[in-house]
């Protein structure tokens, strides 16, 4: 595999990493500033944690389901590691698309200061917070950004094994 295709795959997967812990740190923090959209935090903490949890398991896994030098028991081993790998990846898409649907919603209707809060929640049903709004807007265009990256260098990784 080349050089750059690996540096790339670090750099995206770092970088990657980096925003499911914002994403879940954000969410933690501000998990009551969105009444207008109540999913927004709710979104946030989720895929934060579905992100962590999905490249905790790729590079604490090490890649050994692809070595190639299993048993047969090994087989069936890799078989449901590898359905369960699926499932959890079409959960993941599937939790993108449900925030993009919830985040782009709301785009230009919601108000982003609050007149009264009664216990720290807002009073009007069309607040939310201007800045967990933003995060999570922006945070959503990388996470498409990441997703079209990694299907490039996976593509790149495959031509470079077959040619």
């Amino acid at each position: 595999m080349p050089l750059v295709l690996n540096a790339a795959f670090v750099i995206i997967s770092v970088t990657n990493f980096g925003l499911r812990i914002a994403e879940y740190a954000y969410a933690s923090t501000m998990s009551h500033s969105c009444p207008r959209q109540p999913r927004i935090p709710t979104y946030l903490f989720v895929q934060g944690i579905l992100g962590l949890v999905l490249w905790l398991y790729i590079f604490l896994d090490g890649g050994q389901e692809f070595a190639g030098k299993l048993t047969r028991k090994g087989k069936i081993k890799n078989k449901y590691r590898q359905m369960f790998i699926v499932a959890f990846l079409i959960t993941c898409f599937t939790w993108l698309i449900l925030g993009n649907i919830w985040i782009f919603s709301i785009k230009n209707d919601y108000v982003k200061s609050a007149e009264r809060f009664i216990d720290g929640v807002p009073t009007n049903p069309k607040y939310c917070n201007g800045e967990l709004y933003n995060f999570a807007f922006y945070s959503i265009i990388a996470e498409w950004i990441y997703f079209m990256l990694t299907v490039t260098v996976m593509v790149g990784i495959a031509f470079s094994v077959v040619f």
